[in-house]
């Protein structure tokens, strides 16, 4: 069976909901003197996912991290959360050793940890979460190089929508994130012919203006299921998406989603 988890804020979860898919809601971080906060409209969860976030500094002695972690415990057994999904990509000693302390807590309770692959060491049972945004490369490639690491069945992929711009000109090698209506308004602009990449699983073009030569990727509902249907294909089974990132387009994910359960009986 393959599932989709929608993370959103406490503002989007009752639209989310609709969609009857599991939700992860953004709602906890912790703070730099290593406490765990819960924002004040955080809707009663009663399951789903506990989405864990962090400020970017930690100043935070290792004694602090028992109390931490039982906090998070705590919090999913008063919320009857079925997993912790961490979302700190940054390699951070605090939180290898966190991920250490919960991942033990958490298994012999049977609630579930996902882990960015930073920190897929500290944690040897969770689930791994592997982003599909490239923009080199073969995405086939990097989820069969994940699978042969870690397994196909502790893959989720973190599938972020992919709306980027390259000056071929630049030193940045990560391009710059548009929005959907600067986006828009390129295509408008330029009028170009968008060609789909096989081996990014993303639609892409190019344009010209006064800074130089410029290369755009960008998703929507036909690229992000061919990278659903991908992951099916591989034997991965479940992923994760951003629902404000989503939301224009998820009637179309979701008919995509019930397909590949369909194909797989489930």
């Amino acid at each position: 069976m393959y599932r989709m988890i929608l993370a959103c804020a406490a503002r989007d979860v009752t639209q989310a909901k609709r969609f009857g898919l599991p939700i992860a809601q953004i709602a906890y971080q912790i703070a730099a003197d290593g406490t765990l906060h819960r924002a004040s409209a955080a809707e009663k969860a009663d399951g789903g996912f506990l989405f864990l976030t962090a400020e970017e500094q930690i100043i935070t002695q290792k004694n602090h991290l028992a109390q931490l972690s039982q906090a998070i415990v705590e919090e999913c057994r008063r919320q009857n959360f079925s997993a912790v999904l961490l979302a700190m990509f940054k390699s951070h000693p605090f939180f290898h050793h966190l991920v250490q302390l919960l991942s033990a807590e958490l298994k012999a309770l049977g609630i579930g940890l996902y882990l960015p692959e930073t920190y897929a060491e500290s944690g040897e049972w969770a689930q791994i979460i592997i982003p599909t945004a490239i923009w080199a490369g073969s995405l086939q490639q990097k989820l069969e190089k994940a699978i042969a690491a870690y397994g196909k069945e502790r893959i989720c992929l973190d599938i972020e929508r992919l709306r980027l711009d390259f000056s071929l000109g630049s030193q940045a090698e990560h391009g710059e994130k548009l929005s959907a209506q600067s986006l828009y308004e390129k295509r408008k602009q330029h009028q170009p012919n968008s060609y789909f990449s096989q081996d990014l699983q993303a639609y892409y073009f190019s344009y010209e203006d006064k800074s130089g030569t410029h290369f755009v990727l960008y998703d929507d509902t036909y690229s992000i299921g061919e990278k659903l249907l991908l992951a099916q294909q591989l034997g991965i089974t479940e992923s994760i998406v951003l629902y404000p990132e989503v939301a224009d387009i998820l009637p179309g994910l979701v008919a995509k989603l019930s397909g590949l359960m369909q194909k797989n009986g489930g």
